[in-house]
């Protein structure tokens, strides 16, 4: 009965020992795919797509305080008709950046937007701006002031599309 006992306790510590062993496997991504190809990829798969167009350099570099080396890897889409929030961009980390610190960047331009909301107008866009998201897939920060439907879409089709 002893021998049984300490059988099964040495073969339940070799278990866990390979268990400890085991890494969380991190999803590999691309990192040569141009930003501009990504967010039109991203962009086919919205709904408002076809009302998003290309933020310009002052917004890049005033509003969303983006450093140089970052704004010249993103793209930013912003609806340019009608009344809705609908925003998404797509920045790639330069050489030398952690896509984390860029990730930081988009979140601090996140926070800026809400602080700054009025609240007095476009009242049923809000929950876009307040559940907006930035994840990051390997170099690649994508983020999405979008409905959350839209989101979802965003975010599966940049992984999809950047997964190797």
């Amino acid at each position: 009965m002893m021998k049984k006992t300490l059988l099964c306790l040495l073969a339940l510590a070799m278990l866990l020992s390979l268990a400890a062993c085991v890494r969380p496997v991190t999803p590999a991504y691309q990192e040569a795919i141009e930003p501009a190809a990504l967010a039109a990829y991203c962009q086919a798969v919205l709904p408002s797509g076809d009302l998003l167009a290309d933020a310009d350099e002052d917004y890049l570099r005033y509003r969303m305080e983006l450093p140089e080396a970052v704004a010249a890897a993103a793209v930013i889409r912003i609806q340019n008709a009608g009344t809705a929030l609908d925003e998404f961009g797509v920045l790639r980390a330069p050489d030398g950046v952690d896509a984390k610190a860029v990730a930081e960047t988009i979140e601090a331009y996140l926070t800026a937007r809400r602080e700054e909301w009025t609240g007095m107008y476009l009242v049923e866009e809000f929950p876009k701006l307040r559940d907006a998201e930035c994840r990051v897939f390997g170099r690649y920060v994508v983020y999405g002031i979008l409905s959350e439907e839209d989101r979802g879409k965003l975010f599966d089709a940049a992984e999809a599309h950047l997964h190797k």
